[in-house]
Parts: structure tokens; sequence; C-alpha cells
């Protein structure tokens, strides 16, 4: 799910041979998780764990979690987003994706390297795991983009489970799979279950206790890679804040999040 862009990335030109690269990279993000459509799952139920002795810890962290959440804002409130997701590196541009997204419809719009990709019937498949493999599941891909290749439908969808989690993370906590717990530094931590293609990543949320905001995070994607990024420049869009600006601590990466509209 979350993505490296330190180092030998950071380092890399953009070129038109090394797009792919820099997207592969990125992409490591959010694949690992596909939690965009997961249904709405009750925090009460969350808040239930079987045994006594679970009792008081559990609800610590579900009423942690909850104030994260709910500061953040329900994505399910929204007819339609749409955002521009840029990726840079001391003020140059390597990476610019825009999506329109709309839940309801279970239709999506990725814009990128050129071409424009619309998926739907998104409610009725499960695209991410045959994410990685579409040669191997051409009938579903032509059923969500008939006019579309497989593997570029893929990277489309690809493209948007990364952008779209780096933004909507917060929102996301009580998705299934999704295990949290407060680690010695009262930073909100979450590991997953058998879930999407990397769940040996972790993530630590440093939240602002008062208000529930994330003030940044810090990774460990589960081939090793680790970093941290400030969340910057919240803003309100309908029910929903967010954060849009991400600066890396090691070096002068930023995520940036371009024209973002949201009806609810």
């Amino acid at each position: 799910m979350l993505t490296e862009l330190r180092g030998s990335l950071a380092a890399m030109p953009m070129t038109s041979s090394n797009t792919a690269v820099v997207a592969r990279w990125i992409l490591g993000f959010a694949l690992s998780l596909g939690l965009v459509w997961a249904p709405k799952i009750s925090h009460a139920q969350e808040d239930e764990p079987a045994a006594d002795t679970e009792n008081t810890e559990a609800r610590t962290v579900n009423r942690f979690a909850r104030r994260v959440a709910e500061y953040a804002g329900d994505p399910n409130e929204i007819d339609e987003m749409a955002f521009t997701f840029v990726y840079a590196v001391d003020g140059e541009t390597r990476l610019k994706r825009r999506h329109v997204w709309h839940p309801g419809e279970g239709r999506l719009t990725v814009e990128f390297e050129g071409d424009s990709v619309t998926l739907r019937h998104l409610h009725d498949y499960d695209l991410t795991p045959i994410t990685e493999r579409p040669a191997d599941h051409v009938d579903v891909w032509k059923q969500v983009a008939p006019e579309v290749d497989p593997e570029r439908a893929a990277e489309a969808w690809s493209a948007f489970l990364n952008d779209s989690y780096w933004l909507l993370a917060p929102s996301k906590l009580f998705d299934p799979g999704v295990n949290r717990s407060i680690d010695g530094e009262n930073r909100l931590k979450l590991t997953f279950g058998d879930v999407g293609l990397t769940p040996g990543d972790t993530y630590w949320l440093t939240v602002d206790r008062e208000s529930g905001r994330v003030t940044r995070w810090s990774y460990r994607l589960e081939g090793g890679r680790e970093g941290t990024f400030r969340w910057l420049n919240y803003q309100t869009f309908g029910p929903l804040r967010l954060s849009l600006r991400r600066t890396s601590t090691e070096d002068g990466a930023v995520i940036r999040f371009e024209d973002v509209e949201v009806e609810s």
C-alpha cells in the first residue's frame, strides 16, 4: 500500500524510459489493500471484543481510531469526487494522475500518461486480486472496461487504489482486515489480516489527540522499505477533511492533491 519515495527513486529523472519504473514503486503503496470499495462497518461492532480481558484495551484503541475517522469524514457520504495526485521531488513533478470517482454508480475515470481510462460496474467485481495478472482474467476486465486493453485497465485501477488511499486513509481505519493498536509513542498502529497483496505492511499514524487530525505517518513495507511523511494543508470538502500536501522527512519528496472536487 504505501510507497517508497526515497533514495534512488527521488534521484531518478522523469524520462519516458523510467516513467513505468516510478509508477511501479509508487503503486506499491495501496496495492496491498483494496479498501476503497469496502462496505461501511459499524464502529459499535468493532468495539466489542470476545474476551473481557481485551475489552478495555480494544475499546481504548477503537475510541482513538474512531476519533481519527470522524475527523477525516466518511467517503460513503459523497456522490462524486475528483482529484489530481501529484508526486514531485525538489519541485520537479515526477508523476501526475487525475481521478474522477462516482462511488454510487461504481464508475471511475483515470487520466494518466496521456490516456483516459473509464472503469464501470465496479460494485460487481473485486478487481484487486486480479490486478497483478490481468491477462488471466480478460473476461472480467472486458466487462469493466470493454474498449481498453486489460493491462491498461489494471494500471488505471492500481493507480486509483494507490492515490485514493494516500488521500483517504484516515477514513478507512475500520475496513475489514485492518488491525488497530496504539504503540509506545501513542501512535495509531495499523497492521493487516489476510487481505490484499502485501499484508505485511505496517503504518503508524501520529495524531493530534484533541482533534483527531493525522499530522504524519510512518511506514514499513513488507519488503523492508521505510519512510515518514508529514500531513499538511488540511481543507474541508463537503463531509471530508483532507490533507492536500504530504512532505517526506528524509528528502525533497512531496505528494500533493490538486483540483479537488467533492459533491455530496
